[in-house]
C-alpha cells in the first residue's frame, strides 16, 4: 500500500472546515465597508442657496440642477460635475431653440477638474476679480462639454474680457450650440482636440482667436458682424479645419498669421461670388479671387470650394409694422410710407432693400434706419396724393446670407372728397370784419390728417391768409 498518496484525515477535516467557513471569512473583511455611493442630484436653490455651495457639497459624478434666476458669484468648479441651467439642452446658437426664462449667472466660472460639463445658462459678462473670463478652462484639463449658453459680454474692448478663456494644453473639449456675443474675443491657448459646433461668434472684435491649435474641427459656427475677423489663427498645427460655417460681415473672415494652412473649404462667404481674396499667391499653391463679394480671407487658408449659399441661414427677411397698414382708407393724402424690413438670421442686405410706390422705383429716395435686423424704410412722397386714390407698393429685400424675401405687395386708399356741410360755418375772418384789399376767397379744403373741411376766406394779394389748398372745392367767389 503506498501511504504517500493518502491525504491524513486530520488535515481532510481542517481543509473541510475552511472551506465551510469561507463566508464567514469573508464577511469579517467587509463588516464596516460602507455601499458606494448613488450619484446625486442636488438642485439650487432648493437644496443649496448657491452654486458654489452646491458644488462644494457634490462629489465627482453628481449633477447639479439650477433653477431660473441670477446667481451673483464667481463659480469655481473643481469636481467632474454636470451644471444644468434652466435652458439645458435648448440651443441657443446657430439654430436656436425656444428657451424659457434664464439661469444667469454673473461672475463667471472657472472650471479647474477634468469632464466638467457646463448646460444651458447665461452668463451674463466676465468674472470681476481674476480670470477677466465668462468661462475660464484652466490649462491641462480635459473633457469638458460646454453646450447651449448664452455668453452675454459687456463690451468689445481689450480690458471687456473674452468669452470663453482655454489655458494652455486643453484637450477633449466640446463647445457646442452656444450663443457668443458682444466681447473682446474668445481666445484659445495651444490646445488640440476640440470641436466648435453650430456656436454663434457675432458682434464681438474677434469672433474666436488661437494659437498653436491641432486636431480641430470648426463647423456649423456663425460667425457675423465681427469687426476684426471671424477667427484669427496663428502657429497652426496639424488637422485644422472649417466646414459648413458661415462668415458674413466680418473684418475678415479667417486670417491665418502663421503655421500650416488651415482648410476652410465648403464655407458660405456672406456672397455666392466667394471671399475676396486679393493677394494674388497662386504661384507657391495658394489661391485667388479678386472679386470674391463675401468676407475677405488671407493667405494660407484653403477655401478652393465654396458654398453658394448658406448652409445656416435659410430663411428670408419679411416685413412688418406697415404705415399706412394695406388696405388702409381714408388715408390723408399727405402719408409717408413707412415699413419694416426684419431678418431673425444675419440679417437685412441693406443694398437690397428696394420699393415702388404706383410703379415708380423710389429706392433712391428712402430713408433707411436701424439695425440689420430691423430697418425701419421710410418713403417721403415729393407731393400728395391725390384723393380717393388707390396706392401701390411693393418692397423687395435680400438677407446677409443670400436669401430672397417674397416681394411684399399691398395698397391703401387716400381719402375722398367729402361734400361741404349743409350749413358751413365761417371761422375766419370773423364774421362782419372788414377785408381791405384783393379779392376775397371762399374755399373748402380737408384740414391735415383729417377729412373734415374748414370755410376759409383767405385775400389773393396776401399770402399770409392763404392756406395750401388740399383736394380744394370752390364754393364761391366774391369781390
Amino acid at each position: 500500500m503506498d501511504n504517500s498518496r493518502l491525504v491524513p484525515k486530520a488535515a481532510l477535516f481542517i481543509l473541510c472546515l475552511l472551506v465551510g467557513l469561507a463566508p464567514v471569512l469573508m464577511s469579517l473583511f467587509v463588516i464596516g465597508v460602507p455601499p458606494a455611493r448613488a450619484v446625486a442630484t442636488i438642485t439650487v436653490p432648493d437644496d443649496y442657496p448657491t452654486i458654489q455651495a452646491a458644488i462644494d457639497a457634490a462629489a465627482s459624478g453628481d449633477t447639479i440642477v439650477v433653477a431660473a434666476g441670477t446667481y451673483t458669484e464667481k463659480v469655481t468648479v473643481n469636481k467632474a460635475v454636470t451644471l444644468r441651467g434652466a435652458n439645458a439642452d435648448v440651443s441657443a446658437g446657430a439654430t436656436p431653440g425656444t428657451r424659457g426664462p434664464e439661469s444667469i449667472i454673473q461672475g463667471g466660472l472657472v472650471l479647474q477638474a477634468n469632464g466638467i460639463i457646463v448646460n444651458g445658462f447665461t452668463i451674463d459678462g466676465p468674472a470681476a476679480t481674476g480670470e477677466n473670463a465668462g468661462i475660464y478652462i484652466v490649462g491641462g484639463t480635459s473633457g469638458h462639454t460646454i453646450s447651449n449658453n448664452i455668453l452675454a459680454g459687456h463690451g468689445t474692448a481689450y480690458g471687456d474680457g473674452a468669452a470663453l478663456m482655454f489655458g494652455y494644453y486643453t484637450s477633449d473639449i466640446t463647445v457646442k450650440n452656444n450663443d457668443i456675443g458682444n466681447w473682446y474675443h474668445t481666445y484659445i491657448n495651444p490646445s488640440s482636440n476640440l470641436l466648435i459646433d453650430g456656436n454663434n461668434f457675432h458682434d464681438n472684435y474677434v469672433g474666436i482667436g488661437s494659437d498653436g491649435l491641432s486636431e480641430v474641427t470648426l463647423q456649423y459656427n456663425k460667425f457675423f458682424n465681427n469687426s476684426l475677423e471671424g477667427w484669427g489663427a496663428s502657429s497652426v498645427g496639424s488637422n485644422v479645419q472649417a466646414h459648413n460655417n458661415d462668415f458674413s460681415g466680418n473684418g475678415t473672415a479667417v486670417a491665418n498669421y502663421s503655421g500650416a494652412i488651415i482648410d476652410a473649404t465648403q464655407n458660405w462667404w456672406g456672397d455666392a461670388s466667394g471671399p475676396l481674396d486679393d493677394s494674388d499667391d497662386r504661384a507657391t499653391g495658394g489661391w485667388y479671387n479678386p472679386d470674391g463679394l463675401g468676407d475677405p480671407v488671407t493667405d494660407n487658408v484653403d477655401y478652393g470650394s465654396w458654398l453658394g449659399s448658406s448652409s445656416l441661414d435659410t430663411t428670408p427677411p419679411y416685413t412688418s409694422g406697415h404705415d399706412p397698414p394695406p388696405g388702409a382708407t381714408t388715408v390723408p393724402v399727405n402719408t409717408n410710407i413707412v415699413v419694416h424690413v426684419q431678418d431673425d438670421g444675419y440679417g437685412v442686405d441693406q443694398a437690397t432693400i428696394t420699393m415702388t410706390v404706383e410703379g415708380a422705383d423710389v429706392t433712391a429716395e428712402l430713408i433707411i434706419t436701424g439695425t440689420a435686423s430691423d430697418y425701419t424704410v421710410t418713403y417721403d412722397p415729393p407731393a400728395d396724393f391725390d384723393c380717393s386714390q388707390v396706392v401701390d407698393v411693393t418692397v423687395d429685400a435680400s438677407d446677409l446670407a443670400g436669401n430672397a424675401m417674397t416681394q411684399d405687395a399691398y395698397s391703401f386708399t387716400t381719402a375722398a372728397v367729402a361734400g361741404p356741410p349743409a350749413t358751413p360755418t365761417l371761422i375766419s375772418p370773423e364774421d362782419g370784419a372788414t377785408v381791405k384789399g384783393g379779392t376775397v376767397t371762399y374755399e373748402w379744403y380737408p384740414v391735415d390728417g383729417a377729412v373734415e373741411y374748414q370755410l376759409i376766406v383767405s385775400t389773393v394779394d396776401n399770402p399770409g391768409y392763404a392756406p395750401p389748398r388740399k383736394c380744394a372745392v370752390i364754393v364761391a367767389d366774391d369781390g
